[in-house]
């Protein structure tokens, strides 16, 4: 994982919720394990002496502005 890290310039770190259809999907066996993983991520990303940056899923400041979004990600490119 540390190759990997090391490409970047930062990671980005999500809240755990966006990562619950992993759990749906199986690629983590609980919670807990999930949680484990991405401390690991964290200390990784530390212990190389990269950044991590918390960050949340907003694509959008307000509920009318959806719609602009809502064309961005369904035009046909």
């Amino acid at each position: 994982m540390t190759n990997i890290i090391n490409f970047y310039d930062y990671v980005e770190n999500q809240p755990l919720d966006l990562y619950s259809h992993l759990l749906e999907s199986g690629d983590f066996g609980s919670h807990e394990e999930m949680e484990e993983v991405v401390r690991n991520i964290i200390k990784t990303t530390e212990d190389s002496g990269k950044i991590v940056v918390a960050t949340g899923d907003v694509h959008n400041l307000d509920p009318e502005d959806k719609i602009y979004r809502e064309i961005i990600v369904n035009q046909k490119v």
